[in-house]
Order: C-alpha cells, then structure tokens, then sequence
C-alpha cells in the first residue's frame, strides 16, 4: 500500500505558527518599500529533522511572483533553528495607495520511517502559515492612527465593520453584548465587511491585531436601541 501524507493546516485567530515543538518566530512579516529583504527563522524543537518547503501565496491561494524565498527547501537539524530571507521581486506592480497582503507558508515535512514505507500509516505534514504585508511609503496615516478610524454600523440585524484606511485590519476578541464571541475577521483598505443574524445586538466589542501581533486596548459599539 503506498504511503499517504496528510497535510495539515494549523490555524491561531488567523494562522498559526507553532504546533508541536515546530515554530516561526514571527506572527506576521511587514515588508515595507524600499527594503532590501526581511528575514524569518524556523524554529525545531523535536528530536527529528525535517524537510521544509517554503512557499508565499496571494489571497486567492495563488503562488505569488512578488517575493522570492531564499532558500525555498531545506533541511533543519533535530533541535535546531534556520533563518530564511524574503527579496523582493517586481512590487512596483503593486498598488502604492495601500497595503497588499500575503501568506508566507512553511510545509514541515518528516522523514519515514521504516515502518511507514511499508504500509498505510499517515505521515504528518505540518503547514505553519503567517500574513506577509506589503506596505508601500507615503501613506496618508500609520497603522497606529488607523485603529482610531474603524467604524460599526447596525441595521436590519446586520453589522457592518467599515475601514476607510490604507490597511488591513484584522478584529479579534470580538464580543456581542459582552457574551457571544464572533472569530476573528480581516477588513481589507477602503472596504468593508457585514456580519448577519445579530439580533438583539446592543454592544459589540473588539480589539485590532497590531503589527507586533500584540492586541490594542478595545474598542465598544453601543446600539440606539441601547443608548
């Protein structure tokens, strides 16, 4: 019987970068124009090497010819760390109003053993995913400023989070009247998103992921019906 991998994706709010003793040590990557390169470092902490593939997708889950990953397969030692660089690649195609967004994938593959070349047992495969943001200079705010601007709007029994700003903003710990909890949510720039069946709403809470991925302090929308 031929060996089957399993490929497991790993999710924390948005993603996840650490899973079993494996682990990037950034939970996001900003690239900001004009630098040179950013770089990324793979964390193992198990006693087994592994074989990793590095990959950046767009946002429709495509491989991205912006970035070039150096290098883009390796092999990372049991208990041991290893640093990647990102360049960048044709970003004067992006656009230069606002941020674009990314996601930098590292696919951990374990060796087999013995045992799994001869049956059907399932080899592990372990996907840690982060954003990469692009940012582009001479924006009209920093991200900081940006927070302030997010906006909530009720009606008919819908939310709707707008984001007038440059960036993308990702709302976590997001409550309704204080109780019912919603997952985490991104806003691209200049766009916003609708949140249905919120009946009885009459507060809604959240926070703002930060570039530090850290959390702001939160924000409250109170209702008319409330008020």
């Amino acid at each position: 019987m031929k060996n089957i991998t399993l490929t497991v994706l790993l999710f924390l709010t948005s993603f996840l970068t650490y899973s079993a003793g494996l682990s990037l040590n950034k939970t996001r990557i900003i690239f900001n124009e004009g630098d040179k390169s950013a770089s990324i470092t793979f964390k193992n902490n198990v006693d087994s090497p592994f074989l990793v593939q590095n990959e950046i997708y767009n946002v429709d889950n495509q491989k991205s010819d912006f970035f070039v990953i150096t290098p883009s397969i390796f092999r990372v030692e049991k208990n041991s760390t290893f640093m990647m660089r990102i360049f960048p690649a044709s970003l004067n195609l992006l656009p230069k109003d606002r941020e674009s967004v990314f996601y930098f994938s590292s696919r951990a593959i374990p060796p087999k053993r013995n045992d799994e070349k001869s049956s059907g047992k399932l080899s592990i495969v372990t996907n840690l995913v982060i954003k990469l943001y692009y940012r582009p200079e001479n924006l009209p705010m920093t991200a900081k400023d940006s927070y302030e601007k997010i906006s909530v709007n009720y009606a008919n029994n819908t939310l709707t989070v707008n984001n007038p700003t440059p960036y993308y903003t990702t709302l976590v710990d997001m409550k309704v009247n204080n109780t019912r909890k919603i997952k985490n949510k991104m806003v691209a720039p200049y766009s916003n998103i609708t949140i249905p069946d919120m009946v009885g709403l009459n507060s809604f809470s959240w926070r703002i992921m930060n570039d530090y991925g850290g959390t702001t302090k939160p924000f409250i929308f109170e209702s008319k019906a409330k008020k």
